[in-house]
């Protein structure tokens, strides 16, 4: 009782030095109600209430005598002076509080957005410097290779462009113009298969050609065509249960490929064109065995075709009987070890070949007959090549890989490991869905995801792959010699 009688008094001693102001009301309210809730102090029992009254019982009377001196006028009634103001005070200090929480809340806010646009900024600065990167070393690729080009030798052979006219590239820029609008507006057809539809493929049928096939399968006037390893080229009927066979070329064909009118292929000696009847008319033959053929590929516009020498070699020919319009020769530091493959839009074509140092895949420029770029990164040589058909991507097989390249940003995106050496590979029309055939399995996968879908075992390597229209289906060329097609299992009252 003493101590809070002696605490009462401090507040009296300082108010009456006008120590205690505005910023000590605190203090004087704490204590006003610590005395308040004294319940007998100053010998009448009972708070002191805090609406203004008086404060009956509080009386501090202090002894003249004592260390504070005798009472002030005014003095002995604390409740009476400073009671009523304690609740005003307490509605400043809440609101101010108030106040405070809604600033802090505010301010939490304002840093948690700074924090994001932080992180946001430490992303876009990661890729910018990634991409920086990835120029640089394409800049000293590109420098490097420009080096080793200056520092071979000249190839003893000058281009052949007697052929060639600015009408002709002129043709080729119109029909890239025109390819690369419709495939801006290209719609996939509703009809696509599913991936459940695809999970299901399975074998349901298997057409003999007469004899073990060497090229991919194409379509070509409403049948199936692929080359044999006796130089014949069997076309195949939907509906027929044998394949249609002309022997056309001596020797096995190393390519076919199909324009809407004609089919033009070659074995290692001849380059010719095929008509509808399955009669051969020759383009070219190779003088000697440092001339001979790699492969062949049509135009989408299907009035020219890109053959490629063993050599490295690049020659474009017009099919409507024009003759060839230019050679490149080779450097004579490559051979070709696939057939080459035209881009969808026809301004480009692919070409394998292999050198002392490096297995490349080389982009072809036809209208400027000069190779734009090289893609490196197989351990083997490639066997196959394929664009998408939405000519975003292109694939090529090798050894036990297949790469995805981006033509875009021209840099690969993905890569496969394969269990066994790669044979083929095949994009659908859609562009979608990716074949990959390896000597014992096909696997088709989605496109972007490069996610699998379907695993298809196989007795023997393929030749090559074609999807059927809207993915119903693939067709593979087998090497013991027919066409097999997997698809969906047919239901019971339909016939495969």
């Amino acid at each position: 009782r003493r101590s809070r009688a002696s605490s009462a008094n401090d507040v009296l001693q300082h108010q009456r030095r006008g120590a205690v102001g505005a910023g000590g009301v605190v203090q004087v309210r704490a204590r006003v109600r610590e005395a308040a809730d004294i319940e007998g102090f100053g010998g009448v029992p009972g708070p002191v209430p805090r609406d203004g009254g008086r404060a009956r019982g509080v009386r501090l009377d202090r002894d003249p005598g004592g260390p504070f001196g005798a009472a002030a006028p005014g003095d002995g009634d604390l409740g009476a002076r400073d009671a009523g103001d304690v609740p005003e005070e307490w509605d400043e200090v809440m609101l101010e509080t108030h106040e405070l929480k809604q600033q802090l809340h505010a301010t939490r806010k304002e840093l948690s957005h700074a924090l994001y646009q932080h992180d946001a900024a430490c992303r876009v600065i990661a890729r910018l410097s990634r991409e920086r990167d990835e120029a640089r070393s394409s800049v000293a690729e590109l420098q490097r290779r420009l080096a080793e080009a200056e520092a071979r030798p000249a190839a003893s052979e000058p281009m052949d462009v007697d052929g060639w006219s600015e009408a002709t590239a002129a043709e080729l820029t119109a029909f890239w113009e025109r390819a690369t609008k419709a495939r801006k507006k290209r719609i996939i057809s509703p009809s696509l298969a599913g991936h459940d539809e695809i999970r299901r493929w399975t074998k349901v049928r298997s057409t003999p050609v007469g004899a073990a096939a060497t090229t991919a399968p194409v379509a070509w006037l409403g049948k199936i065509a692929v080359g044999c390893a006796d130089g014949a080229v069997a076309a195949l009927d939907p509906a027929a249960e044998a394949a249609h066979r002309a022997q056309p070329f001596a020797s096995a064909l190393l390519s076919l490929a199909a324009t809407p009118t004609l089919l033009v292929a070659c074995d290692a000696h001849a380059l010719a064109l095929v008509t509808p009847d399955l009669e051969p008319r020759q383009l070219e033959s190779a003088a000697d065995d440092s001339a001979l053929f790699a492969g062949v590929a049509a135009h989408p516009a299907g009035d020219v075709g890109l053959a490629t020498r063993r050599d490295g070699a690049v020659e474009l020919w017009r099919l409507d009987g024009g003759g060839r319009l230019y050679r490149a020769p080779g450097d004579g530091a490559s051979r070709a070890t696939a057939p080459p493959a035209f881009h969808p839009d026809g301004l480009i074509a692919a070409q394998a070949v292999s050198t002392a140092e490096a297995h490349l895949v080389r982009v072809w420029d036809v209208k400027e007959r000069a190779t734009v770029h090289t893609f490196e990164g197989h351990d083997a040589p490639v066997v196959d090549l394929a664009f998408s058909e939405n000519g975003y991507y292109m694939a090529s097989a090798a050894g036990l890989a297949l790469k995805l390249w981006d033509l875009r940003k021209l840099r690969q995106v993905h890569h496969f490991d394969l269990e066994t050496p790669a044979a083929a590979v095949a994009f659908d029309f859609s562009g979608k869905y990716l074949a990959a055939a390896s000597n014992d399995r096909v696997t088709v996968s989605v496109v972007k995801e490069w996610s699998h879908l379907a695993h298809l075992p196989l007795d023997a390597p393929p030749a090559g792959l074609l999807f059927q229209p809207d993915a119903a289906g693939l067709l593979l060329a087998s090497t013991p010699g027919a066409l097999d097609l997997f698809m969906p299992p047919p239901a019971a009252d339909e016939t495969t």
